[in-house]
């Protein structure tokens, strides 16, 4: 059920088959059965029907089913942080090990919530170029507040992480530049008193 809720591209009446015989089953306590709140835990699952607005639970619940891990330089903000503000969303980023050169991020995926009808998903790429959002969205519906906060927040990690020219520890001072012109020298008060004498 978990598979065809990634891929997608199961037909209507196979996915409620499917998922009726998944929840028949008891398959969803398998699944989901080292997470609190039981009650909630079903409510989550049971919005994963087609037609259904999915609930922030749902999917931090099938991404926590899956153990998934995301990839090497890649951070992702849990499902209700698009409705954090900015500041609250850089606090949340703003942490070690991503505050470090070696372990710094290349892609931000925040999962986007519009009005509770809606979720899509924008992704941050960061590299030495700039900055670039991507977005993942099968309608037209978007929130450009949350995708404002977002690339705010990446702009500004980028200045801090990726903009960063490296200082070299043995650096050597530039000579200074002297002028061409030959300065006429003055003739020092010993000499002066030397030829007078």
């Amino acid at each position: 059920m978990i598979h065809i809720l990634l891929t997608g591209n199961v037909e209507k009446g196979k996915w409620i088959a499917a998922f009726r015989l998944f929840e028949k089953q008891e398959e969803a306590s398998k699944w989901f059965r080292r997470l609190p709140k039981k009650r909630r835990r079903n409510e989550a699952i049971t919005t994963l029907l087609p037609h259904q607005y999915i609930s922030g639970d749902a999917i931090t619940y099938c991404l926590a089913a899956l153990q998934h891990k995301p990839p090497q330089g890649t951070y992702i903000y849990d499902v209700l942080v698009s409705a954090a503000t900015e500041a609250q969303i850089w606090n949340i980023f703003w942490r070690i090990p991503r505050t470090k050169q070696n372990k710094k991020i290349s892609a931000i995926i925040l999962p986007i919530n519009v009005q509770n009808i809606h979720w899509y998903v924008a992704i941050l790429y960061l590299d030495n170029v700039g900055v670039k959002l991507n977005i993942q969205n099968d309608i037209g519906m978007r929130n450009k507040t949350a995708e404002d906060k977002l690339m705010k927040i990446g702009t500004k990690y980028h200045q801090k992480m990726w903009a960063q020219v490296p200082i070299p520890k043995n650096m050597i001072t530039p000579m200074k530049k002297t002028s061409s012109k030959i300065q006429p020298q003055e003739k020092s008060f010993e000499k002066i008193l030397y030829c007078n004498i």
